[in-house]
């Protein structure tokens, strides 16, 4: 018989853009402490956000270097070569909308911890708050265990085609146990 107690160790997120996170929870979800809780970067994860900012900044720096066409914006207009879009971006026959978001995949890691009766069967979801935009996800099958959140055991789920959430700042992560 499973406890209704479910202890998370820690919460890692990895992009497809090579950022990564790290929450350190150490948290127990349960009737008495409550199925929902907030978990922010804390000062170890610092060094993660940094790296991750750096990354990027030397990726778009290397793909801005690589447009040699003029681009001149008015008011949602851009115009290459003398070819005016209006809301549309046209850099070697590629149609990009101006408000299109970049797709990135996210691979969440979540550690249940190894003491007695920490495993759950409760359903688990993580908000994550991004800088650009927030997104829930329901962590409903695991890529590494079939009887996921179980005591000791480290699951990974996968989420594909994300609309990029920005730099993340904070999780919450709820149980229905």
């Amino acid at each position: 018989l499973m406890s209704p107690d479910w202890k998370l160790e820690y919460v890692k997120i990895i992009t497809s853009d090579g950022r990564s996170y790290t929450f350190n929870c150490n948290q127990k979800f349960n009737k008495e402490f409550g199925g929902s809780h907030e978990f922010a970067l804390t000062d170890s994860n610092k060094s993660n956000r940094i790296n991750s900012i750096r990354n990027n900044l030397l990726k778009t720096k290397k793909n801005n270097s690589k447009i040699n066409n003029k681009v001149i914006s008015k008011k949602n207009n851009l115009n290459i070569n003398g070819n005016t879009k209006k809301n549309k971006l046209n850099i070697n026959g590629n149609n990009t909308k101006k408000n299109n978001l970049n797709k990135v995949s996210y691979t969440v890691e979540v550690e249940t911890a190894n003491d007695k009766k920490s495993g759950t069967d409760a359903n688990i979801k993580l908000l994550i708050h991004g800088s650009k935009n927030n997104k829930e996800f329901k962590l409903s099958k695991s890529k590494t265990n079939r009887n996921k959140f179980e005591k000791g055991k480290k699951d990974i789920f996968e989420f594909e085609d994300v609309n990029d959430l920005g730099t993340i700042n904070k999780i919450t992560v709820s149980s229905d146990g």
